[in-house]
């Protein structure tokens, strides 16, 4: 008796054609899973400015700002040392760390209690560059804007100019975005 090896031509058509249909079916979810990575990513990276900037500022003991790149958060952010304390890099002033964009298709707001840059003071608090209080949100969002699946995901920094994340980005409010 003649034992036969290897595949037939039928039985690897059969296969490649059931690896076509899941590899078509998968897509959908690994895209959507590299989506939240590359959020989740993005969020951890600002949180982690923020954190950042807040002990250099009570090490140092001197004013610390992490400022959107050219107004923008979407651009990225750097964190200088303000010897100004007008909130704005000067040349003059020392860069302790510059951050590119946050990720691709990740689009960057904040809200007007936070706006285009976070002022740490000595003691770890936020306040403006008037003395007024600073706090709010700045959100990460993946997904056009009509999209239902378009989530985000935000980093809040309280009174007291602890930053955190906020919860899953799968639950969060759309309307944030």
């Amino acid at each position: 008796m003649r034992s036969e090896r290897g595949a037939s031509l039928p039985g690897l058509m059969l296969t490649l054609t059931l690896a076509a249909i899941l590899a078509t079916l998968a897509t959908p979810v690994f895209s959507g899973l590299a989506a939240d990575a590359r959020l989740q990513a993005g969020t951890e990276r600002l949180y982690m400015a923020f954190w950042y900037a807040r002990s250099e500022a009570i090490m140092r003991g001197r004013t610390v700002v992490v400022a959107a790149r050219d107004g923008d958060w979407g651009s990225g952010w750097e964190t200088f040392i303000d010897t100004s304390q007008d909130g704005r890099r000067q040349r003059s002033e020392t860069l302790l760390r510059r951050s590119e964009r946050p990720g691709r298709g990740l689009s960057v707001q904040a809200n007007a209690g936070i706006g285009s840059a976070v002022h740490y003071h000595a003691d770890g608090r936020t306040r403006r560059p008037s003395g007024s209080l600073q706090m709010g949100t700045v959100v990460l969002c993946h997904g056009a804007e009509d999209d239902p699946d378009r989530r985000g995901q935000g980093v809040i920094i309280n009174s007291a100019g602890r930053p955190r994340i906020t919860g899953d980005p799968r639950r969060m409010d759309s309307g944030m975005c």
